[in-house]
C-alpha cells in the first residue's frame, strides 16, 4: 500500500481509495473556487477544522492529506496503528462541555458510537481532598467508537468529503515538501508529480490521537525554512509530561475476570492508567490475535525515578506488571503473559502545557500557515475537537477573496502566545492524567526531543533573551547544555524573587519547582570520554571513522567504546523515492541515482598510502593513464 501511495501520479482523487467503496463516487465542484486550504493531517483535530471551515466558508477547496511520511516509521500508513504507542489513539471518549457533549450523542444516533456502561472505567483508590473532581469522573458519560477510533475518524472523513460537493477532497498522494512562495501561499511537493499552489497551509497534529505521526509534522516544518521558523519556535515551548509504558498480551485473555475496561489509579506511582485495548483490524500491533491486550501508564514521578543510563527496562516492566495485577485483583502466574516490544520510556505522550488563550490554534499570519491539535486545548477528545473546531472558526474568518489572510484583531503574540501550565487537577483519564495530575517537575527531566530545526530556533531564542521570563522549569526542545543554563538562571530568578510572595505555582513557579534532574545540570560539567557516531556511507565517513579509531589506539583521542559507522542512506533514498534501498551496493538501472567514480587518482601522500594498503589486501588495483591529444 505504501508504494501505490507513494508512486501514485497526481489526479484529482477526491477521496482516499482505502476509505471508498467499490464504485463509490464524490461530486466535483465545477465552479472555481478563491481560496485553496491544504490540510496535513487526518486525526480528529483536522476533521473538526474542516468541518468548521465548509460550515462557515462555501468558496473554499481543501484537499486533506492524511498520508504524511514519517522518516522513522516509513511503513506507517494512515488509519493503521503499527505500534502501540506511536500510533497511541483513546480506547473511550468523554466530554465535561455541552459542544462535543452533543457530537458525541450525533455520532451515537449516526450508528459510529457505543454508550459505554457505567463500570467500564471506574477510579481504583479516591483522589483525596477533591471530591467535585471525583463526582466529575463518575458523572462522565463515555462512547467507544465502533471498529476503533481509528475507523471513526477514517469515517467522518470520507462524510465530509461526499457531502460536501467537492468541496473537501481526501488526497491519496503523499506530500514531500512545502515552500513559501514570492506571490504567497505555499507549494507543496510530491515528488515526480506537480507541484500545487495553496493560499493557507493548516497541520494538525493530536497528541491523544495519533493518526498523524508527530515525526512527519516535523519534516514538512523543517521543509518550509525558513518560513516555518516562527512556528516551529513557538511550539519548542512545549514541555510534556513523561511516564514508562508496558503493552501486554494474555492468554487465555483475563475476559470478566476483571470487570472493568479501564481504570484511573491514585495514590500509586508505578500505575496511574490501565486499559483493555479491544480487538480492532486497525491495530496491526496486536499480536497474537487470539489474545487481550491491555496497556499499563506510569506516573511521571516514577518514570523519572525509574529511568536512566542502562536502566533496566525487564525489571520496570514487570514491576508495572506486578502492580496491574495487584490492583486488578487477578493472578496471572498460570497465564501465558508477553511483553508487546520492550516496556518504554515514553518521552512525549502528552503536553503540560498549552499555548495561552487557547485559540485552537498556532499561527503565522504574514506567512499563511498554521498548526492544530489537541495541544492548544487540552489532550483529551474533546481538546481535539475544541481546537480544531476554534482552528477552523477563525481561520475561516480570516480567510480573504484576494487570496489573503487577516486575522483582525489578533495580533501575532495573540496567534504565536508564550506557553503556560495547564493547573493541576483530578478526575481526568487516560493522556491527560498524566497532564493535570502531576507538577511540572515531575516531568522536568529527559533532554531533548532530537527535533535539530527546533532546537536551533529554541536555542537561538534562549541566547537572545526570549525565555528570560518564563516561568517553565523545563523545555523539552532546549539543547542540553542550554538546558542546564536556563535551569541555572531560574533557580537565581527564584532565589531573588520577593520574599513572602503569593505567586500562584504555575504562572510563577518557585524554586521547589525545578527538579532534582534540573537541578544537578546546573552543576559544573565534568569532561568524560566521547561516544562517537559517523553516520554515511561514502569514502569520507570511512576513512573518518578510521583515523579517529587509529587516534584512539595511540592515547591521542579519548574515545568510549569503538567508533561507530552507519552505512545506511538517507531518508529519501530509503523510503520515499527507493523504497526498497537501503544499502550501500548500486541498484541496477539506476546509473546516475547510484553514480560512483571507476578510478581513483591518489597524489596526496597519506592517501597514497592508503590506497596502496588497499590494493595489498586485493580490493582494488593499479590502472595505467593515458592522454588523447
Amino acid at each position: 500500500v505504501g508504494k501505490v501511495l507513494r508512486s501514485a501520479v497526481r489526479t484529482p482523487i477526491p477521496a482516499l481509495a482505502s476509505l471508498c467503496s467499490p464504485g463509490a463516487s464524490m461530486a466535483v465542484a465545477s465552479q472555481a473556487k478563491d481560496y485553496r486550504v491544504c490540510v496535513l493531517g487526518g486525526g480528529m483535530s483536522a476533521l473538526a477544522a474542516v468541518e468548521q471551515l465548509t460550515q462557515m466558508q462555501s468558496r473554499l477547496e481543501i484537499d486533506v492529506f492524511c498520508e504524511l511520511y514519517d522518516p522513522c516509521e516509513p511503513n506507517h500508513s494512515y488509519g493503521f496503528g503499527q505500534k502501540p504507542y506511536v500510533d497511541y489513539v483513546p480506547e473511550f471518549l468523554a466530554s465535561d462541555g455541552p459542544e462535543f457533549a452533543a457530537q458525541m450523542r450525533e455520532w451515537e444516533r449516526e450508528g459510529l458510537l457505543l454508550r459505554c456502561g457505567e463500570n467500564s472505567v471506574i477510579q481504583l483508590g479516591v483522589a483525596e481532598g477533591h471530591n467535585n473532581e471525583n463526582q466529575r469522573f463518575l458523572q462522565r458519560q463515555r462512547y467507544k467508537p465502533k471498529g476503533g477510533a481509528m475507523q471513526l475518524c477514517r469515517q467522518l472523513l470520507r462524510k465530509h468529503a461526499t457531502s460536501s460537493a467537492g468541496t473537501v477532497r481526501v488526497r491519496a498522494e503523499q506530500p514531500w515538501t512545502i515552500s513559501a512562495t514570492t506571490r504567497g501561499g505555499w507549494l507543496v511537493s510530491f515528488g515526480k508529480a506537480p507541484q500545487e499552489h495553496y493560499h493557507f497551509v493548516l497541520l494538525a497534529y493530536d497528541f491523544c490521537w495519533r493518526l498523524t505521526h508527530v515525526k512527519a509534522i516535523r519534516e514538512l516544518l523543517d521543509s518550509g525554512m525558513p518560513h516555518t521558523k516562527k512556528l516551529i519556535g513557538c511550539f519548542g515551548e512545549l514541555h510534556a509530561a513523561k511516564c514508562l509504558a508496558l503493552t501486554f498480551s494474555v492468554e487465555p485473555p483475563l475476559g470478566r475476570a476483571v470487570t472493568w475496561d479501564a481504570a484511573l489509579v491514585h495514590g500509586n506511582p508505578v500505575l496511574k492508567w490501565a486499559f483493555r485495548s479491544h480487538h480492532c483490524e486497525a491495530a496491526v500491533w496486536q499480536r497474537p490475535r487470539g489474545a487481550e491486550h491491555w496497556i499499563l501508564l506510569s506516573t511521571s514521578e516514577h518514570s523519572q525515578e525509574r529511568f536512566g543510563v542502562r536502566w533496566d527496562k525487564q525489571k520496570a516492566g514487570q514491576e508495572m506488571l506486578d502492580m496491574f495485577a495487584k490492583v486488578a485483583g487477578v493472578d496471572i502466574s498460570e497465564r501465558q503473559v508477553r511483553f508487546v516490544g520492550n516496556p518504554y520510556h515514553w518521552d512525549l505522550p502528552a503536553p503540560r502545557n498549552r499555548p495561552r488563550g487557547e485559540l485552537g490554534l498556532l499561527a503565522d499570519a504574514k506567512h499563511a500557515i498554521g498548526w492544530t491539535g489537541d495541544f492548544c486545548v487540552e489532550p483529551t477528545p474533546e481538546g481535539c475537537w475544541l481546537a480544531g473546531s476554534r482552528a477552523g472558526h477563525i481561520l475561516a474568518g480570516a480567510l480573504q477573496s484576494n487570496g489573503q489572510v487577516d486575522f483582525g484583531h489578533l495580533s501575532d503574540t495573540e496567534l504565536l502566545p508564550p506557553w503556560e501550565y495547564h493547573p493541576m487537577r483530578f478526575g481526568d483519564e487516560d493522556l491527560a492524567a498524566l497532564t493535570f495530575s502531576a507538577t511540572p517537575a515531575a516531568s522536568a527531566y529527559r533532554g531533548t526531543c532530537n527535533w535539530e530545526q527546533a532546537e536551533e530556533i529554541m536555542l537561538d531564542r534562549f541566547k537572545h533573551g526570549e525565555l528570560a521570563d518564563s516561568d517553565h522549569v523545563w523545555f523539552d526542545h532546549l539543547p542540553k547544555n542550554a538546558q542546564q543554563e536556563f535551569a541555572r538562571k531560574r533557580k537565581l530568578r527564584a532565589r531573588s524573587s520577593t520574599v513572602g510572595s503569593q505567586q500562584p505555582d504555575v504562572h510563577r513557579a518557585p524554586a521547589r519547582l525545578v527538579s532534582r534532574a534540573a537541578a544537578e545540570a546546573a552543576a559544573p560539567v565534568v569532561a568524560h570520554s566521547l561516544r562517537v557516531a559517523v553516520v554515511g556511507s561514502g569514502p569520507a565517513g570511512f576513512f573518518c571513522a578510521e583515523v579517529l579509531a587509529e587516534l584512539a589506539r595511540l592515547g591521542k583521542a579519548s574515545l568510549d567504546g569503538p567508533v561507530h559507522l552507519f552505512r545506511s542512506r538517507s531518508k529519501l533514498s530509503a523510503t520515499q523515492m527507493e523504497t526498497d534501498h537501503n544499502t550501500v551496493y548500486p541498484r541496477p538501472g539506476e546509473p546516475f541515482f547510484d553514480y560512483g567514480c571507476q578510478y581513483i587518482t591518489a597524489g596526496d601522500p597519506w592517501f597514497r598510502a592508503k590506497m596502496e594498503a588497499s590494493e595489498a589486501k586485493g580490493f582494488c588495483h593499479r590502472w595505467p593513464v593515458g592522454v588523447l591529444g
